[in-house]
């Protein structure tokens, strides 16, 4: 069984928007703190991240524990935007991205190797054939998938059983306070199964912050003053409904991050949100939650918040979902 710390590291714009100097002052504040979990992919941060940690890895005496994935490849759209678009999880296909990660990455075994999407086109047989033999070569040495709706994954769990694939052990999925999707049947699913849940977008994208206002005038170093994708999704009504909670949020004492951290811990206490800082003082911030100071009626006001804009229990469609 693998043992991970209560929160990690997402590394998405280690190398893009993050340098190699900010990205070494995340990391080694996060070995310090206890957190030694990085979530990386070949995409993440211009396809320099797997890079960046293996450098800095490199320095560390302490063991860390990297997950990095397989599966997606940068795309240009047809209306000039990059967007991603599925690998087949072939053989020749799971084996190249491995090798490659390992090289950039500076290691010898992958710790946790994560599907990064659905591949409809190749067989799951086939599939998981190839990583178990990577598995008995020693290049991996646990399983997860990320981006699977609950019927992809009931698949994938089928002829997992068939092989006797023990190393299957993790789950990774979009979900935070305000964007419940996963939690109405994959999260159950997976805790069902006895699956290990991973979170990204713990903090909306940077939205649970409470560093956006109903003005439309976005900080400078925000995620939404480089990405059209996160203005597009903070419409007046999300962007009201945050500033109500950052308002909730103040007469405890506590800002809008640690409530959304502690309501993700509060509900799935064995999850893993990875944290995507942009800054070591931020690290600080996130983990300093304490959760004593809240009691019941607290998140019953929440959720009373919440369940009046019931637009976000759907997060925005993406390539993998019906």
């Amino acid at each position: 069984m693998m043992n991970l710390p209560p929160f990690g590291i997402g590394t998405l714009h280690f190398g893009s928007s993050l340098n190699k100097k900010i990205c070494k002052e995340i990391i080694f504040k996060a070995v310090d703190l206890g957190v030694n979990f990085f979530d990386t992919s070949p995409l993440y941060g211009n396809a320099l991240s797997e890079e960046i940690l293996g450098g800095i890895f490199s320095e560390i005496r302490q063991p860390v524990f990297i997950a990095t994935k397989v599966g997606l490849q940068q795309a240009q759209r047809k209306d000039g935007q990059f967007g991603v678009e599925i690998i087949k999880l072939t053989e020749q296909n799971l084996r190249k991205s491995v090798e490659n990660s390992l090289k950039k990455l500076k290691k010898e075994t992958i710790d946790l190797l994560t599907l990064h999407a659905f591949d409809p086109h190749t067989p799951i047989s086939e599939t998981l054939d190839a990583l178990i033999q990577l598995h008995q070569e020693g290049k991996i040495r646990y399983l997860g998938c990320s981006n699977y709706n609950p019927e992809q994954l009931k698949c994938l769990l089928k002829e997992i059983k068939k092989k006797s694939c023990s190393f299957f052990l993790t789950a990774q999925c979009h979900y935070n306070m305000i964007e419940r999707r996963a939690g109405v049947s994959f999260i159950p699913f997976c805790e069902k199964n006895g699956l290990q849940i991973i979170i990204n977008r713990a903090l909306a994208r940077g939205a649970l912050s409470g560093q956006y206002v109903a003005s439309a005038i976005y900080p400078e170093q925000s995620r939404a003053a480089k990405s059209w994708r996160i203005r597009k999704w903070l419409t007046f009504e999300r962007i009201s409904l945050i500033e109500t909670l950052s308002r909730l949020s103040k007469k405890k004492n506590l800002s809008l991050t640690e409530i959304a951290l502690i309501w993700l811990k509060k509900n799935h206490p064995k999850s893993v949100p990875l944290l995507g800082v942009r800054n070591a003082e931020q690290l600080n911030q996130c983990l300093n939650i304490k959760s004593d100071l809240l009691d019941e009626t607290f998140f019953t006001e929440i959720e009373a918040i919440i369940s009046k804009a019931s637009h976000v229990y759907c997060s925005p469609p993406r390539y993998f979902e019906k």
